[in-house]
C-alpha cells in the first residue's frame, strides 16, 4: 500500500454505516503549482482523487465538509431515488482519475437528491474539471466549469451568507468572474468583478486575500474583456 495514503475512519450520514476509505497525509502533500481558480497541482498522490467518501453499503458519496442535518424526509427520498441503482462498488482503496471523477459525479447525484446547498455542488463541479483539465480533456473540462458557474450563481442568489459554514460571498463573486473568463463569457467576467470590487471591495468583513486576488486577477485580465 502506498505509505502517503492513509485509512480515514467514515460513518455514513444515510446508513449510519461505518468504514474506512483512503486519504493523503497531508504533511506529505507536496504542491507543485496552483492556477487562477485555485486548481492544485501535486507531486505524488493527488489528494483531489480521495476527496469523496463513498459508503460501500448504500453508495451516499459526500465530502468531510459535509454537515446537512439529514431529515427522514432526505434519507427516505435518497434510499428510494438512489437505491435501486447502487451496484456496490467499493471506492475505498486507492483510486485511479477515472474511478476519482465517478466518485464526485456520484457525489453531485446524492447532493441533489437530499437538496444540498448550491456551494456544495459547486464547488463538486469545480474539483471535476479540475481532474479533467489535468488529462487535457477540455470538452469535459468546460462542460464542469458550466455546471459549477450555475451552482455558484443560485449559491450566490440564495444562501444565507451570515451561516458559520457558508462560503464567503466575495469568494463566490472571485469564482464567478474567473470562472466566466475561462468560458469566454467576457460581459459576465466584467459584471462579476465589477461586483466584487464595488460590493466587496471596502467591506471590513470581507477576507483580504479574496479582495485583493479579485483586484489582482481583473488588473490582468481587464485589457482582453474590454
Amino acid at each position: 500500500m502506498n505509505e502517503i495514503l492513509y485509512n480515514h475512519n467514515c460513518t455514513c450520514p444515510i446508513c449510519e454505516f461505518d468504514f474506512k476509505t483512503k486519504k493523503v497525509h497531508e504533511k506529505k502533500i507536496v504542491v507543485l503549482k496552483k492556477d487562477t481558480d485555485f486548481c492544485t497541482y501535486y507531486e505524488g498522490p493527488n489528494p483531489y482523487f480521495y476527496e469523496i467518501n463513498v459508503c460501500p453499503n448504500c453508495g451516499f458519496s459526500f465530502t468531510n465538509s459535509f454537515n446537512k442535518k439529514l431529515n427522514a424526509v432526505n434519507i427516505d427520498n435518497f434510499i428510494k431515488v438512489f437505491a435501486p441503482q447502487w451496484n456496490r462498488i467499493d471506492y475505498t482503496g486507492e483510486r485511479n482519475l477515472e474511478q476519482a471523477v465517478e466518485t464526485y459525479k456520484l457525489a453531485i447525484i446524492c447532493g441533489q437528491i437530499i437538496e444540498i446547498k448550491p456551494s456544495y455542488l459547486a464547488k463538486i463541479c469545480l474539483k471535476i474539471c479540475w481532474l479533467f483539465r489535468m488529462i487535457a480533456s477540455k470538452k469535459e473540462e468546460i462542460r464542469f466549469i458550466k455546471g459549477a458557474v450555475n451552482f455558484f450563481e443560485k449559491a450566490y442568489e440564495t444562501e444565507d451568507f451570515n451561516r458559520s459554514d457558508s462560503m464567503a460571498p466575495e469568494m463566490i463573486v472571485y469564482l464567478l468572474g474567473e470562472l466566466n473568463f475561462r468560458l469566454s463569457n467576457y460581459e459576465e467576467t466584467k459584471r462579476w468583478f465589477n461586483i466584487g470590487l464595488s460590493k466587496y471591495g471596502n467591506s471590513a468583513s470581507s477576507n483580504k486575500q479574496t479582495i485583493s486576488a479579485i483586484r489582482d486577477r481583473w488588473l490582468e485580465i481587464k485589457s482582453v474583456v474590454s
